[in-house]
């Protein structure tokens, strides 16, 4: 489990290792403690790191979240720095840049043509100033940045942004164009992830946590999912159930058993965060539908881009 502490050595690990073979296993942890973290502001602007993601460019994925890696590292180190964008976004550049020529060492046929034009105009030590046009024109307001998601993905990627993280495919593609995989990463562990786009650019993620049958296997993920949630954004409002009013704060088994009873009976219980974080809108829900006579249960957290 990675914790602030073990952030900027992980990070730095990634730049001079980024093909070592626990490389991949290290870019999850990093993307499940950023994804629960309050300690940082992850934003990713469309452009700064272009011409990644790009599924056809190799370690695309692994540069990209190098980008995210270096914010965010940066930010732990210089706590009072936390959502400035501009040394931030500088921070992520240098960190990627230091990943990719690691890269190039070891694999000549890696390279990309851009890259080495900053990898130049970071040894000429015009870095900051290349950097800062690039996030005038693709950060103007936080509308126009993708802070919200499920690390790695970020509202308004394309499906082939999304479908570049190779190391969470395969994707499979619905007839409509929506994406999903068994290979996303929530609270740790590898879930089915679904991916719902509007006009091209991603507008929800979604979470499966349990679909089948049986309505107390159901309960049991509800219970749990309750118990996650609760941990990353502290209190919760319930709709659907009715608790005991002397029971201030009901155990996850109680939710579980409560809730399970209703959706059961027909009824739907959805939870969501009393304070939502501010990249994004998060709830969750317990529902059944009958398909050819069977009932299925299902359990799912959904993200939403930030309401209002």
């Amino acid at each position: 489990m990675v914790d602030n502490t073990k952030v900027v050595p992980l990070t730095r690990f990634l730049e001079e290792q980024p093909l070592n073979k626990d490389a991949p296993l290290v870019r999850a942890a990093l993307l499940d403690w950023e994804d629960k973290s309050t300690d940082v502001v992850d934003v990713v602007c469309p452009g700064m790191f272009s011409p990644v993601p790009d599924k056809s460019i190799k370690y695309s994925a692994e540069l990209m979240a190098q980008f995210i890696f270096g914010s965010a590292a940066y930010q732990i180190a210089n706590p009072s720095e936390k959502g400035k964008l501009m040394p931030a976004q500088l921070a992520g550049m240098k960190s990627m840049l230091k990943a990719y020529r690691s890269i190039i060492a070891l694999e000549p046929n890696a390279r990309i043509s851009r890259f080495d034009e900053l990898s130049k105009d970071e040894e000429q030590g015009n870095l900051p100033q290349v950097v800062e046009p690039l996030v005038v024109a693709n950060c103007k307001s936080p509308a126009d940045a993708s802070t919200g998601g499920l690390p790695p993905w970020h509202f308004q990627m394309t499906p082939q942004e999304v479908a570049s993280f190779s190391d969470y495919g395969p994707y499979d593609k619905f007839r409509n164009g929506d994406l999903e995989t068994y290979s996303g990463l929530f609270n740790g562990h590898k879930e089915n992830v679904q991916f719902y786009f509007e006009d091209g650019k991603l507008a929800r993620i979604e979470i499966s946590l349990y679909e089948g049958q049986d309505v107390k296997a159901a309960a049991k993920a509800w219970g749990q999912t309750y118990t996650v949630l609760k941990t990353q954004y502290g209190n919760l409002e319930l709709h659907g159930i009715q608790i005991n009013p002397s029971d201030d704060t009901p155990s996850p088994d109680v939710i579980a058993v409560a809730s399970g009873a209703a959706v059961q009976a027909g009824g739907k219980v959805q939870l969501a965060p009393l304070k939502q974080p501010m990249d994004k809108f998060v709830f969750a829900s317990f529902s059944s539908s009958t398909v050819q006579g069977d009932v299925f249960y299902y359990v799912e957290v959904f993200y939403d881009p930030p309401h209002g």
